[in-house]
C-alpha cells in the first residue's frame, strides 16, 4: 500500500533523462519485487529483465511479462548474466538487509559484473542520518480495515522496523 506508482514513474522519468538511458538498452532490475520499476522501464523501451529471490513477486510479475520484459528468480550476491546489461538498478531500498556486510559486497560487485564495460549501476537507498534522526518510533495505521502497530529503532548499527497485526 506504499508503493506510489506516481513516484516511481517520476523518479524513473527523472534517471532516463539525467542519465541519458537509451532506448533498446538492456536493463536489469535487481530485487524487482513484483515489477513496478522494471515494467516501466519497459514501456520506456528498454529490454528488461527482474530479479528477486522471492518467488511469491516473481510469481506475481510472471504475470506482466511479454516480449522484453522478463522475470525471474536469483539470489542478487550472484551475477545473472556477466558483462550482458547496458544499465543495472537496485531501487526502493532493495540492499543492506543482509547479515553479514560481506553478503552486501559481494551483492554490489555481482549487480556491476552483470554490465557491460561502460555500463551504468543505479543504486537507490535510503539516507541513514535522515532517516535516524526523523525515526518515528511507535506508529498504528490501519489499511483496508486491518491495524498495524509498528515499532522503529535504532540499535546503534541497524534501524529495526517490527510491524504487527491481526486479521
Amino acid at each position: 500500500k506504499n508503493r506510489d506508482e506516481k513516484e516511481a514513474k517520476i523518479f524513473i522519468d527523472n534517471l532516463v533523462i539525467k542519465l541519458h538511458l537509451k532506448k533498446d538498452s538492456k536493463l536489469i532490475d535487481i530485487a524487482c519485487g513484483q515489477g513496478r520499476h522494471a515494467s516501466y522501464f519497459h514501456k520506456k523501451g528498454m529490454n528488461v529483465v527482474g530479479v528477486d529471490l522471492s518467488k511469491n513477486s516473481i510469481a506475481t510479475a510472471k504475470q506482466s511479462e511479454k516480449k522484453n520484459l522478463h522475470f525471474s528468480i536469483h539470489d542478487m550476491r550472484e551475477v545473472y548474466k556477466n558483462n550482458y546489461f547496458d544499465i543495472a538498478t537496485n531501487l526502493f531500498t532493495s540492499l543492506g538487509y543482509f547479515e553479514k556486510t560481506e553478503d552486501e559486497q559481494k551483492a554490489i560487485n555481482a549487480m556491476a559484473k552483470n554490465l557491460k564495460p561502460g555500463g551504468i549501476l543505479i543504486i537507490d537507498f535510503m539516507n541513514v542520518k535522515n532517516v535516524i534522526s526523523n525515526l518515528l518510533e511507535v506508529e498504528k495505521k490501519e489499511v483496508d480495515k486491518i491495524t498495524f502497530k509498528i515499532n522503529r529503532k535504532f540499535d546503534g548499527k541497524h534501524i529495526i522496523k517490527n510491524i504487527m497485526f491481526s486479521d
